[in-house]
């Protein structure tokens, strides 16, 4: 397994999250607040110069909204971990139009932000993993009896569809990463962004 990653962003958004409120945002409001939400492997990945994080270049296999096609690369940047290989649903939007989910925020941290989006708009893809990187919901292999392909959520930023099995991992359920998360079974999320992509 290979991850890359950046310690600047790390500790941006552990110094944002000291002083900023995050609201809780469903999956159709993250779809709907998303230009290109897709079911992608990563390919590659890049750090950016200026210390403004790190680039990824996915194959799409599916597309939920867009006009991208399956069999494109769509470029994206993301501020957390995100492993070479592993096949993701990304909701992205143009890096001006990134959807954050904050409740509020101070001015010291807009000033910290702002700064960072000035020496960085040179370097920066094209399009972001909105929510902070909570939008790229990561499918796995699990040991777990009740959900053995899943997709991870963040249940403390992201809400679980309702309606969708929700399974709590255990630090040995996965077979990537010892961490405790929520899990949703692979199949039945895939048929549900296809139902809220019909929709829309």
């Amino acid at each position: 397994m290979r991850i890359v990653s950046v310690g600047f962003i790390g500790f941006f958004l552990t110094h944002l999250a000291s002083a900023t409120t995050f609201v809780e945002v469903t999956i159709p409001e993250m779809y709907a607040k998303s230009e290109v939400v897709i079911y992608a492997k990563i390919e590659s990945g890049n750090i950016l110069k200026n210390d403004c994080g790190v680039e990824y270049a996915a194959r799409i296999s599916e597309t939920f909204k867009s006009e991208l096609k399956p069999g494109e690369l769509v470029r994206f940047q993301d501020q957390g971990p995100t492993q070479i290989g592993g096949q993701y649903v990304l909701f992205l939007s143009p890096v001006q139009d990134e959807f954050r989910s904050i409740g509020s925020t101070n001015s010291r941290d807009i000033k910290i932000r702002n700064d960072y989006l000035v020496r960085c708009s040179d370097s920066r893809p094209k399009y972001v993993v909105n929510v902070f990187g909570n939008g790229a919901l990561k499918f796995v292999s699990t040991s777990n009896a009740d959900v053995h392909h899943a997709v991870i959520v963040n249940s403390t930023v992201v809400i679980p569809p309702e309606g969708l099995k929700v399974t709590k991992l255990g630090p040995y359920d996965r077979y990537d990463t010892d961490r405790n998360d929520t899990a949703l079974d692979a199949d039945e999320f895939v048929k549900f962004m296809r139902d809220l992509a019909y929709q829309h």
